[in-house]
């Protein structure tokens, strides 16, 4: 590094000078968008607490106005289906103001699981008394920000075609004021912009796939022009566009060497007129710069690094040289120099890491919850202090106010101070699994080795497995858990399997299978009554209403194929659908309380439902609280 580090006292006083006094963070990147802290001397550290609040799911970042906080989380309405919640909180101790919950859309094209279950992706915009809020199945909502009274609402799949993205839509709105910009994706519009008083329509542009990024503003010099020109970028699925934010006009576009890849990050404005954007359906990352020509604007290509390609995670602008930039590729932290693409160095251990720049430091958030406060250059980067308590899966940028960090997890919030984090020189072990790898399967040493350890003919260690179950950073699912479980019943130990399935059933209560299992293990041990009281208490009727996709011939039979024992489990022909005689198959059956996930299918699984254009659909999901009618239709079968 330039200096040897000074004492940590001093170190995090210099960092603290970095941070807003009293400054609100009303949007995705902060004050500015770009995830930079304004600086300010005068933010006072008396009284400044730690505190943890309990709120399920949540992949956005938390804006705050004033003395509250907001954040857009997972839930479930009052009949079981997804749901959109909203909330307010006092930011200073972290107890709860208001919060308001809304049935929200969510399409089987959107992948759905234990894993990772569609959610709130989009971080909130708060615009004077309003804040906005984007749910993941498409619907933009204007609130009160002081009472949470809804005051429109639209739903972009029902008004402008709006194509739902694969894991949830995530972009979040842009404001001038009077307008509120977001993205829509279909035929009918790529962006729309909606009057901030009402949400009814002010402009709307472009089509195709819409993306996971949000839009922000680029400044272009003109030659021989004082004043410079405004254009609203984005980056779909397909291509980068630049959008005069007052009538909604493309002004130039870039289309992508790969289209329709949803994976981006938001692109960097890096410079006037130059824009650094990059993801999968860039082919790694490029330098763009617009050029004002006489026939209006030019996209010219600086350069393209294929090795450089980001995922999901922001970048920044290096604080201590504007011509580097720093964020996760890979499997790495990586610095990169913007103006030749050229990647300077590359550092593991930082896996899902999220940024802020503090002035001359950087404050990383891993992807295991780990927060580290960094001195970065062209050499490298050092540790200067740290805290490895938030234990959670976050994969979200952090915000700070006041000298305060916020982190929205997928189990909880935390605030946390910046002057509490500790001195530190190197960091502690993390995760070496991915976001992406969780989601899709990949399984922790730590979990691997206690299904090996349920193989065995040695005690089993139930104090371990308590540990690694308990520890938010370390992914694991129903298939780990049903493996550990499985192993310890083949290898004849009860005892243990009993304790871990009363302790997952405890900790995932809404799991079926969980409690399935649980209760199956008791009627095995002996304890027939507490099964009965189980499954007395727990049990609902549910009714099925399908109406199939109108082809001839119909199907000889239709099934319901499900998660729950009354169905096989997923046995392809677990219950069959009868017609009523008016075009609509029913069918009634008991399920235990709890996260019902089913599909409809022709006898097999090479005969299940299918979307319209023949590929796949996710589970249908559906929370049990009670006696129920489900409604719903098949677009195809599988042929």
């Amino acid at each position: 590094m330039n200096a040897k580090l000074l004492p940590f006292y001093a170190i995090a006083m210099s960092s603290l000078v970095a941070v807003a006094a009293a400054s609100d963070w009303l949007q995705f990147g902060g004050p500015t968008r770009n995830f930079a802290v304004p600086r300010n001397s005068d933010a006072p550290i008396e009284n400044v607490k730690s505190w943890r609040a309990n709120i399920a799911g949540g992949d956005a970042s938390i804006v705050v106005c004033g003395e509250r906080l907001f954040v857009s989380a997972i839930d479930f309405a009052s009949d079981g289906t997804d749901a959109h919640r909203i909330a307010c909180f006092d930011r200073l101790i972290g107890t709860p103001i208001w919060e308001k919950v809304f049935a929200e859309n969510s399409f089987v094209s959107q992948d759905i699981s234990d894993r990772f279950p569609v959610r709130p992706l989009s971080t909130p915009t708060i615009v004077g008394d309003r804040i906005i809020a984007c749910g993941f199945g498409g619907s933009v909502r204007c609130l009160d920000r002081k009472t949470g009274e809804l005051l429109w609402h639209i739903d972009l799949v029902k008004e402008y075609g709006s194509s739902p993205i694969q894991y949830g839509y995530a972009c979040s709105p842009w404001s001038d004021g009077k307008q509120i910009v977001v993205a829509c994706g279909g035929d009918i519009a790529l962006m729309v912009s909606l009057s901030l008083k009402d949400g009814s329509l002010i402009w709307k542009c472009g089509s195709g796939l819409a993306s996971y990024t949000s839009p922000l503003l680029l400044q272009i010099s003109s030659k021989g022009i004082q004043e410079k020109s405004q254009h609203l970028v984005y980056a779909g699925g397909d291509e980068l566009i630049g959008v005069d934010p007052n009538s909604g006009k493309i002004l130039w576009s870039y289309v992508y060497e790969k289209r329709g890849l949803t994976n981006a990050v938001t692109p960097i404005v890096v410079a006037d007129n130059k824009v650094l954007v990059g993801g999968q359906g860039v082919s790694g990352s490029r330098l763009l710069s617009i050029e004002s020509v006489p026939e209006g604007f030019r996209v010219k290509e600086v350069w393209h690094n294929s090795k450089a390609s980001p995922f999901y995670c922001n970048w920044i602008q290096l604080p201590v040289t504007s011509q580097c930039v720093l964020g996760f590729i890979g499997k790495t932290l990586t610095l990169m120099n913007w103006t030749s693409g050229e990647i300077i160095w590359q550092k593991r251990d930082w896996t899902d890491c999220n940024l802020l720049s503090l002035d001359s430091q950087v404050l990383a958030v891993r992807g295991d919850g780990f927060v580290g406060l960094l001195n970065v250059d062209e050499k490298g980067l050092e540790l200067v202090a740290g805290d490895d308590s938030v234990n959670d899966r976050i994969w979200a940028p952090p915000t700070i106010v006041d000298r305060q960090i916020y982190l929205l997890g997928r189990s909880r919030m935390v605030c946390l101070p910046l002057i509490q984090l500790r001195k530190m020189k190197s960091i502690p072990n993390g995760t070496e699994v991915t976001s992406m790898d969780a989601m899709y399967g990949s399984r922790p040493e730590r979990i691997q080795k206690l299904i090996d350890l349920a193989k065995g003919d040695s005690e089993f260690p139930v104090a371990e497995y308590m540990s690694a179950v308990s520890d938010r950073s370390v992914e694991i699912g129903e298939g780990d858990y049903n493996a550990i479980f499985q192993n310890l019943l083949n290898h004849n130990n009860p005892k243990a399997a009993l304790e871990i399935a009363l302790d997952w059933t405890q900790g995932s209560p809404y799991s079926i299978p969980a409690w399935e299992r649980y209760v199956n293990l008791l009627r095995k041990s002996g304890r027939e009554k507490e099964a009965d009281d189980q499954i007395s208490e727990r049990m609902v009727q549910v009714t099925v209403e399908m109406t199939p996709p109108l082809i001839e011939p119909m199907p000889k039979q239709i099934f319901i194929s499900g998660n729950v024992a009354t169905l096989g489990p997923w046995k392809p022909d677990g219950l069959e659908l009868k017609p009523n005689g008016s075009g609509i198959y029913t069918a009634t059956f008991l399920a235990p309380r709890g996260d019902f996930q089913f599909k409809f299918t022709c006898g097999s699984f090479e005969t299940v439902e299918v979307r319209t254009d023949g590929r796949s659909i996710s589970n249908r999901r559906q929370r049990l609280s009670g006696p129920i009618t489900l409604s719903t239709d098949v677009q195809a079968w599988k042929k």
